[in-house]
């Protein structure tokens, strides 16, 4: 029931437009090499109601097998899975416009196999472009869930550094005393002042100091929660 949920709302008016307008384009350039499904009976719009219909039949099993995929299922197997169900909907949808057809405007003068033999041939001709759609998708919902990962790799990593960085100067100002480092400075100015020779020795010694507690910053070891990231 959620996965259902979810797939409704997943999907979109734009979407819907934009896939049937998709569907329409490839029975309008079709129909300009060959009679489209339809033209036998007297009625060329056959093979547009029934694209547009296989079109409304494909999205939720498209949306369906990504749903699947989010909560676990393998990938290869769910979108093969929806690619392959384009088959019988496809089939389903020629065959079922075909008959709406028939029985508004009545059977033409023709044979009873030329039903069949127009919906095994429509139908197939629609499903190699409705499961390119598909196929599209899948390959579009892959690339999109491998940038996302690779998104969140690097956040992750910009996350560790900063904690790092942070451990760094915590270390530093544990192992520097502010006040310490204030008087120091301030005795070694009066020195200065003074003219005192102790002074440049002082001075010496705090660098040496800060050195000292710069290279044991610089080499303190990562957190236990980075060392396993």
């Amino acid at each position: 029931m959620t996965s259902l949920r979810a797939t409704w709302q997943a999907i979109t008016w734009r979407n819907i437009l934009l896939l049937e307008l998709f569907g329409q384009l490839t029975v309008y350039f079709d129909s300009r090499e060959e009679d489209v499904l339809g033209t036998w009976m007297g009625h060329p719009s056959v093979g547009y109601v029934s694209m547009a219909i296989s079109v409304l039949l494909v999205i939720p099993v498209a949306l369906l097998a990504d749903e699947a995929v989010k909560r676990g299922a393998t990938p290869r197997l769910s979108y093969s899975i929806a690619v392959a169900s384009t088959v019988p909907v496809t089939l389903l949808a020629t065959s079922a416009t075909q008959q709406l057809y028939l029985s508004i405007f009545g059977l033409p003068l023709a044979t009873p196999n030329l039903l069949w033999r127009t919906t095994i041939a429509g139908g197939f001709f629609m499903d190699v472009y409705v499961a390119f759609g598909v196929l599209v998708f899948t390959n579009q919902r892959t690339a999109d869930r491998m940038l996302e990962r690779f998104r969140s790799s690097e956040l992750r990593r910009a996350q560790l550094e900063r904690q790092l960085v942070e451990s760094r100067l915590a270390t530093a100002e544990a192992q520097i005393d502010p006040a310490m480092l204030f008087d120091a400075l301030g005795a070694i100015k009066l020195g200065y002042m003074r003219g005192e020779e102790r002074a440049e020795a002082q001075l010496n010694e705090l660098i040496q100091t800060l050195r000292t507690a710069l290279a044991r910053t610089v080499n303190a070891p990562e957190s236990p929660s980075q060392a396993q990231a």
